[in-house]
């Protein structure tokens, strides 16, 4: 055995080996790192503003009401006690929906968990891990709840919605 080599043995089993996992770092220090990325996937697609509304009734209500977005919510999706984000690209009706789970001290990687072909007619409302985009003033929606099990937003059934 080469001189030196048992003491990097030694050193290497007291250190663990590599065995230890890493730290749990944030993929992005800042919302707008993580809005970034999805936007230069593909720059034809923007990140929805309430000016791309044109629902009579939301924009009625958007007019007196400066602080709601209809395109951006933040809320704990996840349950573990992080702000996480929300928000919608659109291409003329087209919309994507992305979930930011939020960490200690950034966000993860953007996840997109639906599309719909009338995003310019809707808004989202989120609480406790549940998330709604529809057309305000109408039946018209789409609902997910976070699934601890899948560990995702899974779409909510449109009959288990309805109260009846």
């Amino acid at each position: 055995m080469k001189p030196g080599v048992p003491l990097f043995i030694t050193l290497v089993a007291a250190c663990g080996g590599g065995n230890r996992p890493a730290p749990n770092r944030p993929a992005y220090a800042s919302v707008d790192g993580a809005l970034a990325s999805v936007l230069a996937g593909d720059t034809s697609w923007h990140i929805g503003t309430n000016a791309d509304c044109t629902n009579p009734s939301l924009k009625e209500m958007l007019s007196d009401n400066s602080s709601y977005h209809a395109y951006e919510a933040t809320t704990d999706v996840d349950g573990d006690r992080h702000p996480d984000h929300l928000f919608a690209l659109v291409k003329g009706d087209s919309g994507k929906f992305y979930w930011i789970p939020g960490r200690d001290e950034g966000f993860d990687v953007p996840r997109l968990f639906a599309t719909v072909n009338w995003v310019r007619e809707g808004g989202f409302v989120a609480q406790d891990g549940t998330i709604v985009f529809g057309r305000f003033y109408s039946d018209v929606s789409e609902t997910w709840k976070w699934s601890p099990a899948t560990r995702r937003l899974d779409p909510v059934p449109q009959d288990s919605t309805s109260g009846s």
